[in-house]
Parts: structure tokens; sequence; C-alpha cells
């Protein structure tokens, strides 16, 4: 793993990165081969990514402009003569704060755009399809296809919107991923 190879990809987004061996805590007790978190320092905001020996982290692909990266981690599998495990986690900026969010395996991922497309649930992705129109505009957080939820909407990290009228709410597809337990920054 080329730890200053994926500093610098970081540092394209706009972002702090820090790479070290993974360290074992009683707040996670399951052996994992990584653990990423969103930390802060008096510097601002940070990822801070722990990766044990067995882990070789890599960084698929960069969108500066869209301030986000996806971010893989293979390890090998635990059965012998099985694949390596990778697990995908996309990194990036929203409103206002650093994220992290693990893509589910089952998603055929290799990019940020089909990593949003992969955490989309799937209810928005079945409204979405025989629609027209440019695939950006389906990454935007306010299509005609989201949520039930109405008025001003409010959360400490992000930006408020205000709906009119009545809007569905569904979660994105991130707790579907064995990735998950390597996050430690929720949001």
């Amino acid at each position: 793993m080329d730890a200053t190879h994926i500093i610098t990809k970081f540092e394209k987004l706009g972002a702090r990165a820090n790479i070290r061996p993974r360290v074992q805590n009683r707040w996670q007790p399951a052996p994992s081969a990584v653990v990423i978190d969103v930390r802060h320092d008096r510097h601002g905001e940070f990822f801070d990514i722990q990766a044990g020996g067995e882990a070789e982290v890599e960084v698929l692909d960069v969108q500066p402009k869209d301030r986000h990266l996806l971010l893989m981690v293979r390890r090998p599998n635990q059965r012998p003569g099985l694949p390596d495990a990778k697990d995908k986690f996309l990194c990036g900026h929203d409103e206002r704060h650093w994220f992290v969010a693990a893509v589910p395996e089952k998603a055929p991922v290799s990019s940020v755009v089909t990593a949003k497309e992969a955490l989309k649930p799937d209810l928005v992705r079945e409204r979405e399809q025989g629609k027209k129109g440019k695939r950006q505009m389906r990454l935007r957080r306010k299509t005609d296809v989201f949520v039930y939820v109405r008025g001003k909407i409010t959360h400490p990290d992000h930006a408020t919107i205000r709906l009119d009228g009545w809007h569905r709410v569904e979660m994105n597809t991130e707790n579907r991923s064995r990735a998950m337990a390597s996050v430690v920054f929720l949001d």
C-alpha cells in the first residue's frame, strides 16, 4: 500500500487523510482489516484510515469537482481458494462535512458515480428506470422520485432544505454492506 499516493488523492478533494497501522480497541472488538473514521483536530476534519498488514488499500476513482472518491480495501479471503474480499467506501464532502459510506458488496461498483447509484434505495432506482434525462441529474439531492416528508428539514451535518408538498423518505443501502463494520463515522 502506497500511503503517500492515497494521501495525494485525498488532497485532490481538499481533504486531509491519515493512514496508519490498525489499532485494536475495546469499542471495536471484532478484528477488521480496516477502520475508517472522520475525525477532527485543531486543523479541522480529516479521514483517519487504519489498515492491518493484510489489507491493501487503493483509490479507484477521484472526482475533485464533486469532492468524492472511491476507496477499495482488498484482503485475503478467510477461506483458502476463494477470491479476495473487496470492500468499497465512498468518501467525500456533503454540504458541511466529510463523510464515509460503505458500499454494498453485491453492487458492481468501479467509480464514484456507480457507488452513488449503489447507495440509492431500491425504490428510488425502480422509479428512475425508464425516466429520460442525464445521469448527472439523477445524482442530485432533490429529484422528482425521492421521499414522504414536507416542510423544513434540518440536520446539523447538512444544509437545511424546504420541501413543498409531501415527499417519501427512504434509507440508503449502506446497511446492506459488510464493509459498514469498518466505518466508525456515522451520519
